[in-house]
């Protein structure tokens, strides 16, 4: 299987690729090509345009939301990543929604509305705005996960 990047644009403007930092289980935009997260697109349900992102290298660590802050963040799951809460994700008009239950919540992958400077991603609703778009890329040479210091801890 093919490793994926993720590429964001906010406003027509270039936001870089989605990252991590040292210490958090959160993810960010504005992320150079070496500081891409590559993820492994796991079908959801048998979709084909539906997946889960795991991040690649690790044995359980899925891209998902907080349903409190709607923060996009590093989850594992129990038992499997079917049998958890943990999101799908679909690509839908550019914008990657949140799949919960078999069902598009309109949440997509955004940035803060009341922090412009933040480069926090989010799963915001319409109403919250910010939406980003989205393409989903190969990986590249530079995109290594086992170079990053960040994901140490988790990859195997």
């Amino acid at each position: 299987m093919s490793k994926k990047i993720l590429k964001l644009k906010f406003d027509g403007q270039d936001f870089g690729y989605v990252r991590m930092q040292k210490g958090t289980d959160s993810f960010y935009g504005g992320g150079a090509e070496k500081e891409a997260i590559e993820f492994e697109l796991e079908s959801y349900k048998g979709s084909n345009t539906r997946f889960y992102f795991k991040v690649a290298g690790t044995k359980d660590s899925y891209m998902d939301f907080s349903l409190s802050s709607s923060v996009l963040k590093v989850t594992k799951p129990f038992f499997s990543v079917e049998q958890s809460s943990i999101c799908a994700w679909e690509l839908i008009g550019g914008e990657l929604h949140a799949i919960l239950g078999g069902k598009d919540t309109t949440k997509a992958v955004s940035r803060s509305k009341s922090d412009p400077i933040s480069t926090i991603l989010y799963a915001n609703s319409p109403y919250d705005g910010n939406h980003c778009q989205v393409s989903i890329e190969d990986a590249t040479h530079k995109t290594s996960n086992h170079e990053k210091a960040e994901l140490q801890h988790a990859l195997i």
